[in-house]
């Protein structure tokens, strides 16, 4: 298990906020129909996409010194 903390100052280099950038796409493209809806949008694309390497590889790669695949 790693301790890491995101840098303040650079979004770019927290990998969430690559998540959250996705997710608003999303939602912008979406007719909401009601709060429960929008919950449904939400977790669904925040499981996809933090479940994709790619996401967090750079920062992964940046601040922890293993090879990963």
């Amino acid at each position: 298990m790693y301790l890491c903390t995101f840098p303040h100052i650079l979004r770019i280099s927290n990998p969430i906020e690559y998540i959250r950038k996705s997710i608003k796409k999303v939602i912008s493209r979406e007719f909401i129909v009601d709060l429960n809806h929008m919950e449904e949008i939400i977790s669904d694309k925040f499981r996809k996409y933090s479940s994709q390497i790619s996401f967090a590889k750079g920062w992964i790669e940046k601040f922890i010194d293993e090879d990963i695949s």
